[in-house]
């Protein structure tokens, strides 16, 4: 008969280190003698400990943690990183299946999770989207491992949301793309004042200013000034550095979290250039209001001089001595004539009376004077381009242009030379006038004046056409041809160039507006004055200046005209209800005290009767500038100062002209 088997013997062990305990264990289990179950116990104390040290690392664990039940996959346990991250309670997950709350946005992709893991093992770096409470969907990488407690199989889920992390890789991208994409130079240096970064457009840069390194191109003292901004955290700003005949500006701003320095650079040159200009226009603006000002005053006495000139030549049997007295007289009324008119042109207030006209015929006309004022000494010469188009253009001013011109030349050629004036048709396209700071796309007639002198200095050539600039002696020049000649050509709407070498010579290029050559038959060109005689009509005087208002009636009255006068339009228009219809003419200023012009009078009065004459007068004026003369209104304006003969030729022009 069998002996029963004895039962084993079971034995537990408390204490002592693991080692030790996995030693005694093992010793008794090799014992022969009997069977022995080997139970390794370890005290409460540890087992509270060990549990309490798991749950503080499950809790403070920063990524989300989630310990699931495999048979059901309900939630055991979650740590505070994953409440967070899901956006739910821990009492609203424990207990819950994941089935039931959806974490994941496509269901397939946690079940195919599952058959991986069903057979053990583990996953990890897992992309999963995982869905939170609020339905934010959230890209991110999962551990996950499949284990067993006391005979439990649970499902450990270690979750880090990706999200945050691609959304500040995308911002860091779209940073570094604003300097690389910026067309702004961009450039940085280190604590030590090395160049660390720089984009394109800063390559493109130093290529345009002719520099091969980019080295090359860094100011000087950069090094010092990398290192001030980074010790002080103040930006260096507008750094200004010259590369040839490029002005660049330098700003440098520290990054001191980075201990890096960040700079911009940009080529000012243009900008400074542009400035230049706009003071210089502004100083012309200045000089020329002070210039129209005293103009405008010196005409109205210019008027008086010459009227009673005229007069005291009209009565004539004066002794010899007083007439050669009174001719000196009105010599030096001429000459100061002159004189305000260059000041009218500079301003570019006076009143451009254009006409249509051919240039040709203005330069011809102006040879014979032009052979004296250059003397025998210098050679001049002539060549006019074929089929020239004509110009809409005031005659007298573009004579002063090529006189100023020639006398220029004559001066810079004291032992002779040549002077050579040409007259072409020119047209430019778009890209041809960007070559040229002033010059615009369209049709031209371009006045050139070549010479052989000694040429201008290149320091010289961006002041010649200020006023008063001059390179002369004291005593040989006024400083205002040059800058009248720009305030002239500016006032037909055109430009003015300059190309000149020391000692070769200079070359002006004047460009006037054309006209289309099928207007050529409507061309004007002057005749000579024939002088008219008086005659017995009524004329209305609109002048506020008393003396110059005088001197009109005492000629018009010696004419054989009636003459009506009054200081301002309120006044003409009371004289015009009370005699209007005895009125044949109004000769009136064109800007008068009172708040009504001349223009605005005149329309009043032809409202009233369209056959009146009218004829305009004016020394100066901002109004008189606008005022713009046609082939009709060239016979309706006097300019200020004028002569007896100048008004009465000008009162029966337009009195015997058609409506």
């Amino acid at each position: 008969m069998n002996e029963p088997l004895p039962q084993p013997l079971r034995v537990s062990i408390t204490g002592g280190t693991t080692a030790e305990r996995e030693l005694v264990r093992a010793q008794i289990a090799a014992l022969p003698a009997h069977p022995v179950v080997v139970e390794l116990l370890v005290n409460a104390e540890q087992v509270t400990a060990r549990e309490d040290l798991f749950r503080r690392l499950f809790r403070s664990n920063p990524v989300a943690t989630i310990l699931l039940r495999w048979s059901d996959l309900a939630v055991i346990d979650v740590n505070p990183a994953f409440s967070q991250f899901a956006g739910y309670a821990p009492e609203e997950l424990l207990g819950r299946s994941v089935r039931e709350l959806d974490f994941f946005v496509e269901r397939s992709q946690g079940a195919r999770l599952l058959d991986q893991l069903r057979d053990g093992g583990a996953l990890r770096f897992v992309e999963v989207q995982f869905k939170t409470k609020p339905g934010e969907r959230r890209l991110s990488s999962g551990f996950f491992e499949r284990l067993q407690l006391e005979g439990v199989d649970y499902l450990l889920g270690m979750i880090v949301d990706e999200t945050e992390r691609d959304r500040a890789a995308a911002e860091i991208r779209k940073l570094a793309a604003f300097p690389e994409l910026n067309p702004n130079p961009v450039l940085e240096f280190d604590a030590a004042g090395v160049l660390s970064y720089f984009n394109s457009a800063a390559v493109l840069l130093a290529q345009s200013v002719g520099v091969e390194a980019l080295d090359r191109l860094l100011p000087a003292d950069h090094e010092a000034i990398v290192a001030e901004a980074l010790d002080t955290q103040r930006p260096r700003l507008r750094h200004e550095t010259r590369c040839g005949a490029r002005t660049l500006s330098w700003s440098f701003y520290p990054i001191v979290p980075l201990n890096v320095v960040h700079c911009y650079v940009g080529d000012i040159t243009e900008k400074l250039q542009l400035e230049e200009q706009f003071r210089q226009s502004q100083k012309m603006e200045a000089v020329g209001q002070l210039a129209g000002g005293v103009a405008h005053d010196f005409n109205n006495l210019l008027t008086i001089i010459q009227m009673q000139i005229s007069m005291l030549k009209m009565r004539g049997g004066l002794p010899e001595e007083t007439a050669g007295g009174i001719e000196e007289i009105s010599h030096a009324a001429e000459r100061a004539s002159n004189l305000t008119r260059q000041l009218l042109t500079f301003s570019r207030r006076q009143v451009k009376a254009a006409k249509n006209l051919d240039p040709s015929d203005i330069v011809g006309g102006m040879t014979k004077l032009l052979r004296r004022v250059l003397g025998e000494d210098v050679v001049l010469e002539s060549r006019f381009g074929p089929e020239l188009p004509i110009i809409f253009a005031d005659r007298g001013m573009i004579e002063q242009v090529l006189m100023n011109l020639a006398v220029n030349a004559r001066d810079a050629m004291p032992r002779g030379g040549r002077l050579l004036i040409e007259l072409d048709a020119v047209s430019l396209d778009e890209a041809q006038a960007k070559l040229h700071s002033q010059a615009r796309a369209g049709n031209f007639v371009c006045l050139c004046v070549s010479d052989t002198g000694s040429g201008i200095a290149p320091e010289h050539l961006a002041h010649i056409f200020e006023p008063f600039f001059t390179t002369k002696e004291v005593g040989k020049g006024t400083g205002l041809g040059l800058s009248i000649i720009y305030a002239v050509v500016r006032q037909h709407d055109g430009w003015v160039e300059v190309e000149s070498r020391v000692g070769a010579g200079t070359r002006f290029l004047v460009y006037l507006p054309a006209l289309e050559r099928a207007k050529r038959a409507a061309c004007d060109f002057p005749a000579g004055a024939e002088q008219l005689p008086g005659g017995c009509e009524t004329i209305l005087v609109v002048e506020d200046e008393v003396a110059v208002r005088a001197v009109a009636r005492m000629a018009l009255r010696r004419l054989g005209y009636t003459v009506l006068e009054a200081a301002n339009a309120p006044a003409a228009l009371r004289l015009w209800g009370e005699l209007g219809d005895r009125v044949d003419m109004l000769f009136t200023d064109i800007v008068m005290p009172g708040g009504m012009s001349g223009h605005e009078l005149a329309t009043r009065l032809q409202l009233q009767r369209p056959e009146l004459k009218v004829l305009f007068c004016s020394g100066y004026s901002r109004e008189a500038a606008l005022f713009e003369m046609s082939e009709r209104a060239s016979v309706n304006y006097l300019p200020k100062p004028y002569k007896a003969g100048d008004l009465a030729v000008a009162v029966r022009r337009c009195l015997s002209a058609e409506n």
